[in-house]
Parts: structure tokens; C-alpha cells; sequence
């Protein structure tokens, strides 16, 4: 008998940087999670996340994401 799986609300891609993919050539992908406090959970939540002028940088051993809101 097929069962149908039902998505994972607590787990779900709320923003992609699809212009980037498209700009530049992408060599490697680093899947990684983020410390999110108040107002940042409720703007996902609510799907107003904006990542199109974001970018990453490692610093001290963290990787840091810049101008995301």
C-alpha cells in the first residue's frame, strides 16, 4: 500500500539566492544552520526573508552571512 509522506513544516528552504546561481558558477554547496532570535523567526515564518545582496564570510572560524534581511 503507497503511503504518502507529508512535509516537515519545521523543515522547509524559506529563502534561496537563485540570482546568484545564475551570476556566478557555484563549485561546491555548504549546507549549514543559523541562530535565529525574534523578529528573524517571525519575518521567515511569515516568508519575508530577503537574501538576494547577501553573501557569506569565515571569519575566526565562523562563517558569517552579510546584508540579509
Amino acid at each position: 500500500m503507497n503511503q504518502v509522506k507529508k512535509a516537515d513544516p519545521n523543515n522547509r528552504t524559506v529563502a534561496e539566492n537563485r540570482k546568484a546561481r545564475f551570476s556566478y558558477e557555484v563549485l561546491d554547496t555548504i549546507e549549514t544552520g543559523l541562530v535565529l532570535t525574534g523578529t528573524e523567526v517571525k519575518s521567515l515564518r511569515q516568508g519575508q526573508a530577503n537574501i538576494q545582496e547577501s553573501y557569506a564570510s569565515a571569519e575566526g572560524g565562523e562563517i558569517w552571512l552579510i546584508n540579509s534581511y
